[in-house]
């Protein structure tokens, strides 16, 4: 069938030089070109490929304050550390609340901090792509109106940046998605700087509407996720497909995942974190002392940094 679209094309082309072909056949040949590039293009190569540069892992550290004393731990500048999925949008990234809050959840702060004398502070931000393992210290304005809650529930925030030719689409759009699910796990543990990451690929279909924006979803395999993307391949030409941001996984009890939606009435694009600028003029008062070595570790583990 293919063969013979294209020698009719040929045909067409030659024998009539001058006039216009057809759009029936066009309109058969482009469709043919569609089946093609899906027959024949490994999907999970083909989308993994579009998501793998828009992904990256953050690792954020933070400290202990008190008395206006900063805290670490064994002789670290910082009391512990988190890891966490960043997805790159048009405008900005999406982050995880772990980024916002890298103490939640937290064993050894819990333990430390069970008297809440102490106040957790976020330190330096490092970033990684998912397919490397140079950790590069990053500005991340967490504390300013550039960064605010994504979603209602504040389990996905905005960092709002000037890079907007660079990222996923995202689709705001309602109806059926039909796509994948692409999970990213740590193959070592979810607080190991030496980790690699691997993908595991789900085919997913939902309804996005103002009453769905948030739906259960499960990974093959519970350990060591770091995050998840739902996808929507959309073919826009013949042998061009587009993949679309439609939703992002986030975990919302011990072993439950829940898939966020971005639709319009779910997401906060556009938002300013207005409720920001006051702790930003603060973040701008902290001193460089407080980013000096420690020097010694007491009794329980931290270490004074002056």
């Amino acid at each position: 069938m293919k063969r013979i679209i294209y020698i009719l094309l040929l045909m067409m082309g030659v024998l009539q030089t001058n006039a216009q072909i057809p759009q029936w056949a066009l309109d058969i040949a482009n469709q043919q070109a569609i089946q093609d590039t899906v027959a024949t293009t490994s999907p999970s190569v083909r989308y993994l490929d579009a998501v793998i540069p828009a992904l990256s892992i953050i690792r954020q550290q933070y400290r202990l304050t008190r008395n206006g004393e900063s805290f670490g731990r064994n002789n670290k500048s910082y009391f512990s550390e988190s890891y966490s999925l960043g997805i790159k949008i048009s405008g900005g990234t999406i982050l995880y609340r772990k980024v916002m809050f890298p103490w939640e959840g937290n064993a050894d702060y819990e333990r430390v901090n069970s008297a809440n004398q102490y106040k957790p502070v976020n330190d330096r931000s490092l970033m990684s792509s998912v397919d490397g393992n140079e950790w590069k210290v990053v500005e991340l304005e967490l504390e300013t109106r550039y960064v605010f809650p994504f979603t209602s529930d504040s389990l996905l925030y905005y960092h709002s940046d000037a890079k907007s030719d660079f990222g996923l689409p995202v689709d705001e759009s309602m109806g059926t998605k039909q796509g994948y699910i692409i999970w990213a796990y740590s193959t070592t543990g979810l607080e190991d700087s030496t980790m690699q990451v691997k993908f595991q690929q789900s085919e997913f279909k939902t309804e996005a509407s103002a009453k769905n924006t948030s739906v259960k979803v499960k990974p093959a395999d519970i350990d060591n996720v770091l995050g998840g993307v739902f996808i929507v391949p959309q073919v826009e030409r013949a042998g061009y497909i587009k993949v679309m941001l439609v939703g992002v996984t986030v975990k919302t009890d011990q072993d439950g995942w829940t898939l966020k939606m971005m639709t319009k009435n779910q997401n906060n694009l556009g938002g300013e974190g207005k409720e920001n600028e006051d702790k930003d003029k603060k973040r701008k008062k902290r001193t460089e002392d407080e980013k000096n070595s420690p020097h010694y570790t007491d009794e329980s583990g931290l270490t004074p940094i002056k």
